[in-house]
């Protein structure tokens, strides 16, 4: 009995063992199965997390460029820091005073105003003219109406004389200028032969034409540098001026009551004005400049039409400048 029972509990270990081996084989077996499983999940998890950050990160990005982020952006950053709101005025007002003066330039802007001054006019080839006439006959043999004015020598080789006028411009990059300009010139020169018998000889004369040239600022200042190319015409005309009665003369006042042209004659001429201007802004769109000029005349027939001339006339003026510089 005893052998039967050892038998059995032997064939019993027997079965065991052979079973806890296969149980530890399968337990084996489960064990890297879920090692594996926990690999696939962590890899999920990450590739996941990696999407959600992108994403997050795409929206951020959308969240900043729109209207409402940076009106929330500004309004945080006023409430929470004063300092940094003026900073951020500041350069902005930086950049726009740096964009006015880029553009006062290289611009992109029109200009243009009224112009007065004085030119110191060379009369040389109108005293000349003069002079012949004086000399010149009538037709008929008789002398010339000027025989006895004396009229060629009270003239200069210069004469003093009025300008105004006027001028307009486009300022194209680099402060290059572009445009046109046109003035009128005003002198008289008089010749008293007796108490009640006056010539005078008065010239008038206008000129303009293309203005092409550059011009440079700094801050308030301006300093430009032009040329005006054209052409124009000069008018002398002298009239005998007398009383009707002598004795009139009280107060060394003239009271004329008649005008008499006994002189006349035209020409043109070809114009050359170079021209340096120094301007002061006032207000972005106010401006007074002085300008320094020399005013090259050629004409090729003269008054005569025969003898031609070339002259240059120095002039200073006052400008007026509304508009860009």
């Amino acid at each position: 009995m005893k052998k039967v029972f050892f038998i059995a509990m032997l064939s019993a270990a027997v079965v065991f063992a052979e079973n806890t081996d296969s149980l530890k084989a399968e337990i084996e077996r489960l064990n890297a199965l879920l090692e594996q499983s926990q690999e696939i999940n962590e890899a999920n998890i990450k590739e996941v997390k990696e999407e959600g950050d992108v994403k997050e990160s795409m929206e951020k990005s959308v969240r900043q460029d729109s209207p409402q982020f940076k009106a929330e952006v500004v309004k945080v950053t006023y409430e929470g820091n004063d300092t940094a709101i003026v900073e951020s005025i500041s350069t902005l007002r930086k950049f726009v005073n740096e964009s006015r003066e880029w553009s006062r330039n290289n611009i992109i802007g029109i200009g243009g105003g009224p112009a007065v001054g004085a030119m110191y006019l060379d009369t040389r080839p109108v005293k000349s003219y003069l002079r012949e006439l004086e000399k010149a006959k009538m037709k008929d043999g008789s002398p010339s109406p000027l025989a006895n004015s004396g009229i060629s020598d009270e003239f200069n080789n210069r004469e003093p004389a009025f300008v105004n006028g006027g001028f307009g411009y486009g300022n194209f990059g680099n402060g290059t200028i572009v445009g046109g300009g046109g003035y009128g010139v005003l002198t008289k020169v008089r010749s008293k032969v007796d108490e009640d018998t006056l010539y005078v000889a008065s010239i008038s004369m206008g000129y303009g034409g293309f203005v092409i040239g550059g011009g440079w600022s700094n801050g308030q200042n301006a300093f430009s540098i032009t040329s005006l190319i054209g052409a124009g015409g000069l008018h002398l005309g002298v009239n005998k001026e007398y009383y009707a009665n002598a004795f009139e003369n009280s107060g060394n006042k003239w009271d004329y009551d008649d005008d008499d042209e006994i002189a006349s004659s035209n020409m043109a001429f070809f114009a050359l004005e170079l021209q340096a201007a120094y301007t002061r802004s006032f207000m972005r769109w106010f401006h007074i400049g002085v300008e320094s000029s020399g005013l090259f005349m050629y004409s090729r027939k003269g008054f005569n039409y025969s003898d031609n001339y070339v002259t240059i006339s120095p002039t200073v003026r006052l400008k007026f400048v509304f508009g860009s510089l």
